[in-house]
C-alpha cells in the first residue's frame, strides 16, 4: 500500500509539473502545431498597429479622392472639356501631385494649367521624387500666379468703356500745296 501510495504521488507531481509545460509548449491538433496565448498577443501586438496604419491611409486616400472628384466636377464649368483631359492620365504616379494639388484653394484651374501644360506637370512631378519642399513652392507659386492672373482679367474686364473718341476735322491739314502772301512774310521775316 505504501508502494501504491508513493507511485500516485509521483504520478500526480509529474502531472503537476507536466501540465504548466503544456500550457507554455503548443500543442497540435491533427499535426498542426497551436500557438499559446503569449504568442497570440505578441503576434496581435506587432500586426495592430500596421493595420491601423493601413486602414487610416485608406480612409484619408479615399477622402482624398472624393475631394478631388467635386472639385474637378465643379472646376468643369470654368474648365470645359477638364475632366476628358483629366480622364485621359494615369493617376497611378500623379497620387502626389494630386493631394498636393488637392490641398490648395484653386484645385480646378491648377490642374487646368498642369492638364494644358504638361511641362509643367513633368517638372513638378520630379521635383516631387526629388525635392519636395521645393515641388510645394513651386505649386503655391503656381497657384497664386493663376489667382494674381485671374484678378487681372476680372479687373480688365470691369474696365468701362472710354467715354468718347476725339474726332478730327475733316479740313484739317488740308493744302493744296500752293503758298498764299501770308505764307511767304512767314518765312522771310527777319
Amino acid at each position: 500500500m505504501e508502494l501504491q501510495a508513493q507511485q500516485e504521488a509521483q504520478q500526480q507531481e509529474q502531472q503537476q509539473q507536466a501540465a504548466p509545460m503544456q500550457n507554455q509548449a503548443p500543442s497540435s491538433i491533427g499535426g498542426m502545431a497551436q500557438m499559446s496565448p503569449d504568442d497570440i498577443r505578441r503576434m496581435i501586438a506587432e500586426q495592430a498597429p500596421q493595420a491601423i496604419q493601413d486602414h487610416v491611409q485608406q480612409l484619408q486616400t479615399a477622402q482624398t479622392v472624393d475631394s478631388f472628384v467635386k472639385k474637378m466636377q465643379a472646376a468643369e464649368e470654368r474648365h470645359p472639356g477638364l475632366e476628358a483631359k483629366l480622364n485621359e492620365l494615369d493617376y497611378s504616379s500623379l497620387a502626389p501631385l494630386v493631394q498636393m494639388a488637392n490641398d490648395m484653394e484653386n484645385t480646378g484651374d491648377i490642374m487646368a494649367e498642369l492638364v494644358d501644360n504638361p511641362q509643367k506637370m513633368g517638372n513638378l512631378l520630379v521635383l516631387m521624387q526629388t525635392q519636395p519642399r521645393l515641388a510645394a513652392r513651386q505649386m503655391h507659386e503656381l497657384s497664386n500666379s493663376i489667382k494674381q492672373n485671374q484678378a487681372a482679367i476680372a479687373e480688365n474686364q470691369s474696365a468701362s468703356e472710354p467715354l468718347s473718341q476725339i474726332k478730327t476735322s475733316s479740313k484739317a491739314g488740308m493744302d493744296n500745296g500752293s503758298m498764299s502772301v501770308s505764307d511767304f512774310r512767314k518765312m522771310f521775316r527777319t
